[in-house]
């Protein structure tokens, strides 16, 4: 298996979101689309990795917050199948009342920062179960049900690897600070905590952020970000 770091270069940005194309078996698919906004991007970085876009059946989003789905839609809509969080399918099958709600937070910015969301054909959104897994090429991706950051929240594991969608934190490319990946109002620290300690359990070998990047010291980044998770709730 091959993974691909795609830089969607949001607002012209690098080193800020990111979608992964894993190669395995002579198949393609996708983890994480990114917003409509950064779609070019997208798919010239997709290009870039000598990959053909009808190669691509199966996208994995671990939630349908815009930075992570905006684009899944527009797959869906070329006929590949996006695998989902079962809470996440109806937005990702009617996602007006999702964009309706974003509207309200960043009013006229909203289309220059995320673009459009297209519906998905219902036909093409597939929910999985904690869990539940689906073969990509000759590696099988395992949904792991982790809320906290949202209560329709996966991460999606592939051999020794884990493509952690908010769940493992923010630490932008470059950085060293680690940020908590908070989005009200389903932010909650408990559940929060014990996705990390699942996560921590499962032993991996690395982690791919959305924001940003690889990750070769998983035990010790899970950790810190326990750590940084009660830190910030409890000054906030």
């Amino acid at each position: 298996m091959k993974v691909h770091t795609i830089d969607l270069s949001f607002q012209g940005a690098d080193g800020v979101i990111a979608a992964y194309l894993l190669e395995s078996g002579g198949e393609a698919a996708l983890i994480e689309t990114g917003p409509g906004s950064t779609l070019e991007n997208l798919l010239a970085g997709i290009a870039r990795c000598g990959v053909r876009l009808e190669q691509i059946t199966r996208v994995f989003v671990t939630h349908v917050h815009l930075d992570h789905a905006g684009a899944a839609g527009w797959w869906a809509q070329r006929g590949a199948r996006v695998y989902c969080h079962p809470r996440a399918r109806r937005h990702l099958i009617e996602p007006d009342r999702l964009i309706a709600s974003a509207r309200q937070v960043y009013g006229g910015e909203f289309d220059r920062l995320w673009g459009e969301m297209l519906p998905a054909p219902a036909a093409q959104v597939i929910a999985l179960e904690d869990g539940e897994t689906v073969r990509a090429g000759v590696v099988e991706v395992k949904a792991i049900d982790t809320p906290g950051h949202a209560r329709h929240h996966h991460a999606f594991a592939a051999g020794g690897l884990c493509f952690t969608g908010d769940v493992a934190g923010v630490r932008l490319d470059g950085q060293d600070y680690l940020s908590v990946a908070s989005a009200p109002p389903q932010f909650e620290l408990e559940p929060y905590l014990e996705s990390v300690a699942k996560l921590r359990a499962l032993n991996f070998e690395r982690l791919f952020l959305p924001h940003f990047g690889e990750v070769r010291d998983p035990a010790g980044h899970l950790l810190a970000y326990q750590q940084r998770l009660r830190e910030v709730a409890e000054r906030a």
